[in-house]
Order: structure tokens, then sequence, then C-alpha cells
């Protein structure tokens, strides 16, 4: 019987509900959330059913578990972790959510995972997965650069997910430490005692590629809600809309331009395809633990530069 357990079911914690109640394989599902009116959604939604077991504490959390999603406010996230690991004995694969954690010091303390616990652990970044399961790139395709861009789209939460899609995709993943940057003040998000900021974010590869992140107050040429991609690969010329309704890719290979349109990228839906594909070994396209902290900490380090930017004057708008 696969079980798996979800901490934290807020915005993205109840999305992630909703996609593991149309799974196939999930037989339970395991529940925590001390927030008494996330619990009441859940009750009153349309696919809630005897298979969700909702507990008062982590430790009501079976001792085995097949996965676990973490998927809290992230100022908590490391006390939750910390709590999920020490109260359940053996779980086989861990989802947690970006952005992981609130400061570079919380960052080091999560690295203690890597070594002491040997579930396989994956982070929820999911703009690579979604390249490679649309055929984004042609076999031997590799980004020289990438742009993206919009009004006031997220980059202090948001950016990790190209900065891991930019590493997969260049010819050499590793890169350069430090970055080029420059933000304006931080301001309030829509989400109570969140902030985000505008800015110029430049990475580097060790093989030269360049990645850039702007966000703009405004612009006459982009509408709010609208990110652009840009990505000049060794063989084509790759634009991608991504809009809230739906996503527009326009490729230019040979003097010829095909364009498509897909559905928007939806965790409601892709998160039972996602346990589905490491349940049976394949590959999920989410980075490792690992392999997120090391892309965290490059965008940390450009949020440095932001005056004042730590986890005591401003928090990611993240969950």
């Amino acid at each position: 019987m696969t079980s798996i357990a979800i901490i934290g079911v807020g915005n993205i914690g109840f999305r992630h509900l909703e996609g593991i109640t149309k799974s196939e394989i999930i037989e339970e599902i395991f529940i925590y959330e001390p927030n008494y009116s996330a619990i009441e959604k859940i009750k009153e939604s349309k696919f809630f059913n005897s298979s969700i077991k909702i507990c008062e504490t982590i430790s009501e959390l079976p001792e085995i578990l097949d996965f676990c999603i973490v998927a809290t406010d992230s100022r908590n996230r490391l006390k939750a972790i910390l709590s999920l690991v020490s109260k359940v004995k053996q779980i086989k694969y861990i989802i947690l959510e970006k952005v992981l954690v609130q400061s570079f010091k919380s960052l080091k303390q999560l690295e203690f995972l890597l070594e002491k616990y040997d579930a396989k652990i994956f982070v929820n970044q999911w703009f690579s997965r979604w390249l490679i399961k649309n055929n984004i790139f042609n076999s031997n395709e590799y980004i020289i650069n990438m742009d993206v861009s919009g009004i006031e789209w997220g980059i202090a939460c948001n950016a990790v997910h190209f900065i891991n899609a930019f590493r997969n995709f260049t010819k050499s993943n590793n890169l350069k430490k430090d970055s080029d940057c420059l933000f304006r003040k931080p301001f309030k998000t829509k989400r109570d005692g969140y902030f985000d900021v505008n800015g110029f974010i430049h990475i580097q590869s060790k093989c030269l590629s360049n990645l850039n992140l702007v966000s703009f107050e405004k612009s006459k040429t982009y509408k709010k809600g609208l990110i652009k991609l840009k990505l000049f690969t060794n063989k084509s010329l790759i634009n991608i809309d991504l809009l809230r309704d739906r996503i527009i890719v326009e490729n230019q290979l040979d003097s010829i331009t095909k364009t498509k349109k897909l559905p928007p990228y939806l965790i409601s839906e892709d998160i039972k395809n996602i346990i589905y594909d490491i349940s049976n070994n394949f590959d999920s396209g989410l980075p490792s633990l690992k392999r997120s902290i090391d892309e965290h900490k490059v965008l940390f380090f450009a949020l440095s530069c932001v005056e004042g930017w730590d986890d005591y004057n401003y928090s990611f708008p993240i969950t």
C-alpha cells in the first residue's frame, strides 16, 4: 500500500493534495496542518475522501512512508523538516517546496539531510521538467544565452526555477558563484509580511553561457502576469511566453518559425505524474536537494546585494 504525507496544506500544499487524490498509485494520504481554516477548506473540498487522514501532530504520522511533501511556509520549513525526520523512521522519497528556506544559515543547516538521511530528496523547481516533457529542445541542443523578464514576476522567489533550467541545459552546468546585479528597494507583496524586489541579475556558467533575469516595476511593452523567455541555443531561437492561462512557444530553426500553444503549468495536475515517475525510477526532472541548495545559494548571493535583505528584514513571498 503506497502512502504519502503532506506537511503544510496552505495554497501550494492544497494543490499538491488535490493532485495526489487523482493518483492511481497512492492509497493512503496523511496530512499535517496546524491551521484550522486550512483543514476546514480540505474537508469542504470536492476531492476530500476517506483515504485522507488528518493528523493533529507530526508524531501521528506513520513510522514508515513512501513519500512526503513538505509545503510549509519557508519560514517554518527547516523546523518542519527537523521534526519530520526525528519522528518518522523511514521515508523513501521527499519532495520539498522552493524557496527552501529564508537564509544562508538555514541552507547550511539543511545540508545535514544530505549525509544523515537516506531518502531521495527532490525540490519542486518545475521549469526544467516542463521543458523536458514538452520536448522544447532538440537532441544535442544547449543554451548559449537565456533572458527572463516581466513586470514584478517574483524574481526573489521564482528565479530558482529558471536558474535550474539554465544550469541543466547549458554545455557546462557549473555556474560561477558570483553574479552581477542591480536592485531597487524591496516592495510588499500581496501576501502579508512578504517582500519581493525588482531589478536585474546576471549569472554566467563556467562555459560562459549567460542568464539574465529582469523584473520591471512597470513597462509599456509587457503586461502584468506575463513572463517572457528568450533562449538562444546552438541550434535555434526559442521564445516562450508564460501566461496565467496558457504558454506560447515560438521556435525559430533554419528560417522556419513554429508556434504552439500549451496549457499553463499546474502542480495540481502534474504532481501525480511526478510521483509516478519517481516511484518507477524515471527521471522526475526535479533537482536533487544538493543541486537545489547550490542554486539557492546563487540566488541568495545576488539578493545579499539588496540593502538590508536578510531573513529578519525581508521575507520571500513563498510557501
